[in-house]
């Protein structure tokens, strides 16, 4: 059977199947008006109507049937025609602005996942040095505040500032925020997150580096030494 003989036979099944769905449609209105018509006391009367009724086998419409899976790959079809008709008109900016977040939001994360390195970095090596006094505490201290804040006035707030805010308000208020976090018992409140450190946020908090206090009031550093 080729092609055409195929879709002859594709097209003869569904014009059956419309012609059977459309007799039991008929039949089912039918019936309906008698029902309508019909005192309802009629079957529970007559049981020798109900027997007769029960005898009438129900329709079941064929395995295969070509009609049902028309309408379904036609709906399907539909769908898809409709879906790409909306990615090519509708406009992509919210989609476009949503990927920039996401990559300002990837690039911040890189920075910080690159000072947790930088902080523990070769231990043993580092308590040499300061053994042998070649870097002091302080000098050792001074260095990561710098590169700390070069990070966030050149990278961080560039990136998780709003439109038209003063970048360097931002980056202050970011630093303020993480030196009050490294304090012995730094513990900052959640308000003071919201607003223009809200991005440092989202990313310190993405990065696991910082938890919330037990009754959710405060928001303060990981300690990664209760890991070891």
């Amino acid at each position: 059977m080729d092609i055409n003989e195929e879709l002859v036979d594709y097209q003869r099944k569904l014009e059956r199947g419309i012609a059977n769905k459309e007799y039991f449609l008929e039949k089912a209105k039918a019936a309906l008006e008698v029902e309508k018509n019909t005192p309802d006391t009629l079957l529970k009367d007559d049981i020798g109507l109900w027997n007769s009724f029960m005898e009438k086998p129900m329709f079941f419409p064929d395995h295969s049937d070509p009609f049902g899976w028309s309408l379904a790959s036609f709906e399907l079809r539909k769908r898809l025609e409709t879906s790409e008709e909306y990615l090519e008109q509708e406009p992509l900016d919210q989609l476009k602005d949503m990927l920039s977040i996401q990559e300002k939001l990837n690039k911040g994360i890189e920075i910080l996942e690159s000072l947790l390195k930088l902080r523990l970095k070769d231990h043993h090596e580092a308590l040499e040095n300061r053994r042998s006094g070649s870097l002091s505490a302080g000098s050792c201290n001074a260095e990561l505040w710098n590169i700390l804040n070069l990070l966030v006035r050149n990278f961080v707030a560039v990136d998780l500032s709003p439109e038209g805010s003063d970048i360097d308000s931002v980056a202050d208020a970011m630093l303020d925020v993480l030196k009050r976090l490294m304090k012995a018992d730094g513990k900052v409140p959640v308000e003071d997150f919201h607003g223009q450190c809200s991005g440092l946020y989202r990313i310190l908090w993405r990065a696991k580096f910082i938890r919330k206090s037990k009754d959710a009031h405060f928001i303060e550093l990981v300690d990664f030494s209760e890991m070891f």
